[in-house]
């Protein structure tokens, strides 16, 4: 958990789909919405920012947080979850880099960008669109976090089981 560049680094790209969200969604939170289009065009940082957050804001509207404390330390526990995510993603391409191979890289990358591809184009799909493509890459590029992530948990598990010498896996 200690800061270093590269987590930091992390952290602000993070941080920056964390602050484009909020921006985007400031004239829908207002009452009555805004008409006025979102300062950033139609890149969709909610979305991003959303799937990044996921388990965050499951776990804030699981615990009844949602309705029982102020909007801002929602979003600053959103921070420090982002800043938790950006330290275990460095830190788990520091320790387990080494122990992927083509087939797990192959399977991080290639699943989401096979099951957007499929969705893509689908016989009855509509015309995508350049601004839609991008949002796709976005997607694509947190759901490869997540397996990234998953396969680190795996290998943390697989250490520590043979660390106890429980070879009946």
């Amino acid at each position: 958990m200690m800061p270093s560049r590269k987590k930091i680094g992390v952290f602000v790209i993070f941080a920056m789909i964390g602050i484009g969200g909020l921006i985007q969604q400031a004239p829908l939170i207002e009452s009555p919405p805004s008409p006025n289009p979102s300062p950033l065009g139609d890149f969709s940082f909610t979305l991003l920012n959303f799937l990044l957050s996921f388990p965050y804001f499951v776990l804030v509207f699981l615990i009844g947080l949602v309705y029982t404390i102020p909007f801002w330390l929602i979003i600053t526990g959103d921070f420090i979850y982002l800043y938790f995510l950006a330290c275990l993603t460095v830190s788990g391409f520091v320790r387990y880099k080494h122990r992927f191979s083509i087939l797990h890289w192959a399977i991080t990358f290639g699943a989401p960008f096979l099951l957007i591809f499929l969705i893509l184009f689908y016989p009855r799909a509509p015309h995508i669109s350049v601004d839609d493509l991008l949002d796709y890459l976005g997607i694509e590029l947190i759901m490869s976090l997540y397996f990234f992530l998953l396969f680190c948990m795996g290998f943390l598990v697989l250490d520590a089981l043979k660390k106890r010498n429980i070879t009946s896996l």
